[in-house]
């Protein structure tokens, strides 16, 4: 008895003792706890949606255990094996269909906001009503077609016995399964959700809600009407307006706030399954990184040290993207697909990325040795024509530059233009979500390489004073920086500067300081650029390799 009470305790401690499992056993412990206080609402399944996104995430991290992995490989052919495969597998298409009936309830509930809208009678919101309950019906049936489905898995999982099973994959099972039911736990509301009866012409089941629709309390804020859902405060506002007994301006009101809410509802629980349905890791991080781009997008001013930042953002989602190219899933899904145009016109984006971040890099590079020089001609003091010359040597330098960097982002626009253009026809969704975020990173790219573009392409100083009269005063006080002006970049201030030597209406000395100031701050932040340009260079290298070695290994 001793002996089966030690083994019994054990069964489960190697695995919950990693990190990993115990984070999955926090997450399903909240699912436990949503579901006993979870409401047949939008809301409150968006939030089961997005703590099981959460679970997906930590049981990513448990299957790339190497223990987990070694386990499971050496029991490949048993059939717990297979149910288990097969169960996810289902999940996976009841979740995509979850996700593509939500869609079809926000273009329904668009087409009735437009006909409120429009008002052209009753005949026309009727025709818009009737079409709206033929596929309430119609979801209705499929819902529990799937929700039998979804027992059917559960059971057949929990069916499957596990004889002769060390406790390490005992407790992988277990782990495995958990996950499972929860998601059958959450998924299953979902269904329940699009399975509510649609309200008839009896008046019992609705009297109380409908009174609250005639005073605007749509929302339910009491306790007693949190059990009525978003559908059916829409399915009482749509039998509302072929009443009569309210007026037609309250009724109009009534459906368009439920239409409304409804309308945001079901997009959070769509935006909720498309992340489930994607939710891999690598994924998430791309998602995850393509904001703080666009966020840098937002707020970023043209000077040197915005672009270092947003070069460094850059490098940082082309590390997730290198992780998703790396996944023998991701591998098998673009090898599959190697002679399709699409692919080729990822490839010729990433080269021709590799080449503009390559020209980028020694244009920084060849700006640093300019600065140098007007630094070195400051220090000599060998006269003014000695310094005249490096000015005019560097001003015929960045007039180059201009020239090449426009040309540059004709290029850039092409590119984006063709990759965007390429039509994804007959893609799995798998697939076409692999795509996207593909595309996503090569249109991030563009953007932040075209925001260097746009820095070098800057407009030369000329003699005309009105566009830098300000900066200029500040210059010859010694405030290069510029604190209250974030607009005037690196480029600006040292053109500023070098113009103010060739003038005569300051102190000899606050002109030199002024020039070496700006040279010194220029070249720092060029430093900074030239450094994040090489190891983004270095990035798009390797994606490159691994895409062409991908294709490679079926031609």
């Amino acid at each position: 008895m001793g002996s089966s009470s030690k083994t019994k305790r054990s069964i489960s401690l190697p695995c919950r003792s990693h990190p990993s499992a115990a984070t999955i056993e926090e997450e399903l412990n909240k699912i436990k706890t949503w579901k006993e206080s979870s409401t047949p609402t939008a809301k409150s399944i968006s939030n089961g949606l997005s703590r099981l996104e959460d679970l997906y995430k930590c049981m990513e991290n448990f299957l790339n255990l190497p223990l987990t992995q070694h386990a499971l490989f050496h029991h490949q052919h048993e059939k717990w094996i297979g149910d288990l495969q097969d169960g996810f597998v289902s999940l996976l298409d009841i979740c995509g269909t979850e996700r593509d009936a939500m869609t079809q309830i926000k273009e329904h509930v668009r087409d009735l906001q437009s006909a409120l809208r429009r008002r052209k009678g009753d005949s026309s919101i009727e025709t818009c009503i009737a079409k709206y309950t033929r596929f309430r019906k119609n979801a209705k049936k499929d819902a529990k077609k799937l929700i039998t489905a979804m027992k059917q898995i559960g059971n057949k999982i929990e069916a499957t016995p596990l004889l002769e099973l060390d406790q390490h994959v005992s407790s992988v099972i277990k782990v495995l399964r958990e996950a499972v039911a929860g998601s059958i736990c959450i998924l299953h509301s979902l269904l329940l959700f699009l399975s509510v009866p649609i309200l008839k012409s009896k008046p019992t089941r609705r009297s109380l809600v409908s009174k609250l629709l005639y005073k605007g309390a749509v929302a339910c804020e009491n306790h007693l009407e949190e059990k009525v859902n978003e559908l059916e405060s829409v399915d009482v506002a749509l039998h509302n307006l072929c009443r009569s007994d309210l007026s037609e301006g309250d009724k109009m009101q009534i459906a368009q706030n439920s239409l409304k809410s409804l309308e945001a509802s079901i997009e959070d629980v769509e935006n909720a399954l498309e992340c489930l349905f994607r939710s891999h890791p690598s994924t998430v991080r791309i998602e995850e990184e393509l904001n703080k781009i666009k966020t840098w997008e937002s707020s970023s001013t043209p000077t040197a040290e915005a672009i270092s930042n947003s070069l460094s953002r850059l490098e940082d989602l082309n590390k997730c993207m290198q992780d998703l190219l790396n996944l023998p899933l991701t591998q098998q899904a673009l090898s599959h697909h190697h002679h399709e145009k699409w692919i080729g016109d990822l490839q010729d984006g990433f080269v021709s990325l590799l080449d503009i971040c390559g020209t980028e890099r020694d244009v920084m590079t060849q700006i640093k040795e300019h600065v140098r020089d007007l630094q070195s001609a400051l220090r000599r003091r060998k006269g003014d024509s000695s310094i005249e010359i490096s000015i005019a040597k560097y001003t015929c330098f960045r007039k180059n530059t201009k020239k090449d960097a426009k040309k540059l982002i004709a290029v850039m626009k092409h590119m984006d233009n063709k990759i965007e253009a390429t039509p994804l026809l007959e893609l799995d969704q798998d697939i076409s979500s692999l795509i996207k975020a593909l595309r996503e990173v090569v249109a991030a790219s563009i953007s932040i390489l075209h925001s260097v573009l746009l820095f070098l392409s800057m407009p030369i100083l000329k003699s005309k004073s009105t566009r830098w009269s300000l900066v200029s005063k500040l210059l010859q006080k010694g405030e290069v920086a510029c604190e209250n002006q974030e607009n005037v970049n690196e480029l600006e201030s040292v053109d500023v500067a070098l113009h103010s030597l060739c003038r005569s209406d300051s102190n000899e000395g606050d002109k030199m300081q002024s020039a070496q100031n700006s040279l010194k701050s220029l070249e720092a932040r060029i430093e900074d650029v030239e450094n994040v340009l090489e190891c983004l260079f270095r990035r798009f290298v390797k994606a490159r390799a691994t895409l062409l070695n991908i294709v490679s290994h079926q031609l």
